[in-house]
C-alpha cells in the first residue's frame, strides 16, 4: 500500500496523522505535498484535512457547511463523553504525579517506574491511582499492575505509543490535541462533554 493509501486509510478510520504516532505519514503530508494531494481527493466526498489547534496533528472532519457535518458534531458528543471523562482522569492523574510538566502533551514521556516510585511516596497518590484505575476499568492486584493496565487502556485507545515494552515507557501521541479541543470546544459552547452529550439527545448543539 503507498503512502496515500496508507493516509487515506489511517484518517478514514478515525485514526490522528502526528510527528508521534505516524511520522511517515504526517512528513508526507506536511513536507512532500500529501496535504494538497490527499486533500483534493477527499474533498470529493465532502470531507477535509483538518488540523488541531496547536497545529502538529491532522485528522479528518467533514467540510464545512455540511449537515453531515452538523450531525457528525451532534453524534460525537455521545460517543466521546466515556472516552473523555476517562482520558481526563488519566491527565489529571498525570498533573499530580508530577506537576511540573503542566497538563498531557504531544510528545510528552509516561514512564510506570516514574509513577510507581511517586505512588509509594503518597498515599494520597494511591488513593488516586485507585479512582483512576475504577474510572478506566483497570485492573491490577498491586499498584504497579494498576499503572500498567492503566497505561494499557489509555495506549489502546490510541493516546500511547510505545517507547519501550520492556520498561513500559510511553510517548503521548497528537491525538491528546485533538482531545483538549473537542473538550475546549464543548466546555465553551455547552459547558462540559456531559452536558453536551445529554443536549444532543434533545435538539442542536447549535
Amino acid at each position: 500500500m503507498n503512502t496515500f493509501a496508507q493516509a487515506c486509510h489511517h484518517l478514514l478510520s478515525g485514526g490522528v496523522i502526528c510527528p508521534v504516532a505516524t511520522p511517515d505519514l504526517h512528513d508526507w503530508l506536511v513536507e512532500q505535498g500529501g496535504h494538497e494531494l490527499l486533500g483534493e481527493h477527499l474533498g470529493r466526498m465532502s470531507l477535509k484535512i483538518a488540523q488541531t489547534a496547536g497545529r502538529r496533528a491532522f485528522f479528518l472532519a467533514w467540510a464545512d457547511g455540511t449537515e453531515e457535518g452538523r450531525k457528525a458534531i451532534r453524534d460525537q458528543a455521545k460517543s466521546i463523553q466515556n472516552e473523555a471523562a476517562q482520558v481526563r482522569a488519566f491527565a489529571d492523574f498525570m498533573l499530580e504525579v508530577d506537576d511540573t510538566r503542566g497538563v498531557l502533551s504531544i510528545g510528552h514521556l509516561v514512564r510506570a517506574a516514574e509513577i510507581s516510585a511517586a505512588v509509594s511516596r503518597s498515599a494520597a497518590l494511591r488513593d488516586s491511582l485507585a479512582a483512576t484505575a475504577a474510572a478506566l476499568g483497570a485492573k491490577g492486584v498491586t499498584d504497579h499492575a494498576r499503572i500498567s493496565s492503566i497505561l494499557g487502556r489509555i495506549q489502546a485507545m490510541g493516546y500511547l505509543k510505545t517507547v519501550s515494552a520492556d520498561r513500559e515507557e510511553y510517548e503521548v501521541t497528537g491525538r491528546i490535541e485533538l482531545f483538549h479541543d473537542i473538550h475546549e470546544h464543548f466546555v465553551s459552547h455547552i459547558g462540559t462533554v456531559e452536558r453536551a452529550a445529554e443536549v444532543s439527545t434533545q435538539g442542536s448543539l447549535f
